[in-house]
């Protein structure tokens, strides 16, 4: 037969049957992903992510405290915080000098102690070895000179490391009575203290020095004031952690893709091995059984995923409702922001300045213990609207505090002009220049409250 290039089967016949079954694999193939990613239970995972957050933020807003307490005890951890660092610049001096040498005589401490140790390892061995050696043979007595040189060794060490470590307590003990357990003279926490000493002190008797602040005790009280703190805030603080914990982000949403949920999906099979529930498969042997009903079922084993609170999730206002609710927090938002940029904001800050240079002597400082710092963080709110960074929304809780900081000024201007007529003054104080810086207060003060007059009624109105 002549040569021909004539094939056994049909080439083009074989081109289509090959490209058809390449898109029928392509097709099966990606039908087997999209079947793998499209499961109900994933769906069912991915709703209750949604669920979990929604009840988190309902549970956050019952646990939210007031914020006039957590406002107050703030001030208290701030001023807590502010006698500790004052304390402690008392004290810094002797405690750069007692630090340095608790840290070299730590260091000495250690490298003894670790020559020591390393001694007493080659002395076990030797003294292993020494007795496992044959009797009134020569590797036996080199063996226990070695032993008796370590031995000796290890007694002197031990006697040095003694010495060294009541060194090292007696630095410690030292830094404790000349830092941490010294008398402080601060200033006293009462603006008039009872007793007619300076500072608070009793003309330095032994029972007055026990009253007195140590570094010790002011940072205990911080520790106690951040406690205190922490009760209030902290369940709200726990569940606004676990509200953005468990919130669905873009990484889930990534890593829920098809094919990238097959490596680290952010919805998976809840499995729970139970090996003592066997399961008998014929006569060959019992098998652990497998309980997967949680994958679907969430929350089952959580108490506050009760049927009551999940139908409250679904308790929102009608579509009606939320456009009028939003269209009135529009009008008075519009209200707050004419009162925001059109009213006297420079001037306020400015009073509230002029308050806080008025309130920085050492003189106003111990007159007036703590206003300071409370004119000084209401006036740091204002500048953040000047600035920008806070819109006019946040005006009503802003002007509250600026309210009650100037509640608790005039306070103690009636205290201090009540003293200064009985002739009281905290001790070392001169009265006139307090009698001055007083008036001074005042006059600033009534500009203050005119200007928070103008905000307070045009809140009131848009409100």
């Amino acid at each position: 037969m002549a040569a021909t290039d004539q094939t056994y089967r049909n080439q083009k016949a074989l081109d289509v049957v090959f490209g058809a079954s390449c898109v029928l694999l392509l097709l099966v193939t990606v039908l087997m992903m999209w079947l793998d990613h499209d499961l109900p239970w994933k769906a069912n995972q991915r709703t209750f992510r949604d669920v979990v957050p929604a009840i988190r933020e309902r549970e956050m807003v019952e646990k939210l405290p007031d914020g006039e307490v957590v406002y107050e005890k703030r001030l208290v951890v701030s001023a807590a915080r502010d006698r500790l660092a004052q304390g402690k610049k008392l004290v810094a001096t002797r405690d750069r000098e007692l630090t340095a040498e608790r840290e070299l005589q730590t260091m000495k401490v250690q490298g003894i102690k670790a020559d020591y140790d390393a001694l007493v390892t080659y002395y076990n061995i030797d003294a292993e070895h020494w007795g496992k050696a044959a009797p009134d043979s020569k590797e036996k007595e080199r063996l226990k000179v070695a032993v008796d040189e370590k031995k000796g060794r290890l007694d002197k060490l031990e006697k040095d490391l003694q010495t060294s470590q009541s060194k090292l307590d007696a630095i410690n003990a030292q830094y404790a009575e000349e830092v941490l357990d010294t008398p402080l003279e601060l200033e006293p926490e009462a603006a008039y203290p009872s007793s007619p000493t300076s500072n608070g002190q009793a003309n330095g008797t032994a029972k007055a020095d026990a009253n007195l602040p140590t570094v010790r005790k002011l940072d205990a009280a911080l520790a106690n004031s951040e406690d205190d703190l922490k009760k209030i805030t902290g369940n709200f603080d726990r569940f606004a952690k676990g509200t953005v914990q468990t919130a669905w982000r873009f990484g889930d949403t990534f890593r829920a893709l098809p094919i990238l949920d097959g490596f680290e999906s952010p919805v998976k099979i809840k499995q729970i091995w139970l090996p003592d529930l066997m399961i008998e498969y014929g006569s060959f042997r019992d098998v652990p059984r497998y309980d997967r009903c949680t994958t679907c079922h969430l929350g089952i084993d959580q108490p506050a995923f009760d049927r009551g609170t999940l139908q409250k999730l679904a308790d929102v206002p009608e579509h009606a409702e939320i456009d009028r609710l939003v269209r009135d927090l529009d009008a008075r938002n519009r209200e707050l922001t004419d009162l925001y940029t059109g009213g006297d904001l420079g001037n306020l800050i400015k009073v509230l300045g002029a308050i806080e240079n008025l309130l920085e002597p050492e003189l106003a400082r111990q007159a007036f213990l703590g206003l300071r710092m409370q004119v000084s963080y209401a006036k740091s709110k204002w500048e953040e609207h000047r600035k920008g960074k806070k819109g006019p929304i946040q005006l009503a809780s802003d002007l509250d505090l600026l309210v009650r900081t100037l509640e608790t000024m005039r306070g103690k201007l009636l205290t201090t002009r009540a003293a200064l007529a009985e002739g009281r003054t905290p001790s070392g104080v001169n009265a006139k220049a307090l009698a001055d810086a007083t008036a001074k207060l005042e006059g600033q003060w009534g500009e203050a409250v005119l200007l928070v007059g103008y905000y307070n009624d045009g809140v009131a109105a848009s409100l």
